[in-house]
């Protein structure tokens, strides 16, 4: 396993509280992983990337006001997008997912330590590209 020398920022984004917080719960026992912020629909994942800045964004597809997929291809425009990780219970959107330019897609039926496991490696993957 390849040590992180610094902490990775991550953005979760889903509409479900329940969800948010247990994921926040989940990253907080990881030193070297930091939630700097939250967002409950895709409008408000865009403003809160764009000031915030995070490493990884993990989110979810079906929101209101705009879904992951149109946050995803919204992203792709950005110079400095963070790595999208797709969270959903719908496995089909992955591969949607992936050929917009998501760096992972995670179940949500999947035990936690995948999730961890996800921002950790495309963390690692977009530092070693740039």
């Amino acid at each position: 396993m390849t040590t992180m020398t610094q902490t990775i920022s991550v953005l979760l984004v889903d509409d479900h509280r329940l969800v948010l917080e247990g994921m926040r719960a989940l990253l907080k026992e990881h030193d070297d992983l930091e939630v700097v912020g939250t967002a409950e629909d895709g409008v408000q994942a865009l403003e809160v990337a764009a000031e915030l800045k995070p490493d990884v964004m993990v989110l979810d597809v079906s929101m209101p006001r705009m879904g992951g997929l149109e946050v995803l291809a919204n992203l792709m425009d950005w110079n400095d997008a963070p790595a999208v990780i797709i969270c959903s219970m719908h496995e089909q959107v992955g591969e949607s997912a992936m050929a917009l330019g998501a760096r992972a897609f995670v179940e949500k039926r999947s035990v936690a330590r995948n999730l961890v496991r996800a921002i950790r490696d495309v963390a690692e993957e977009a530092n070693a590209e740039g």
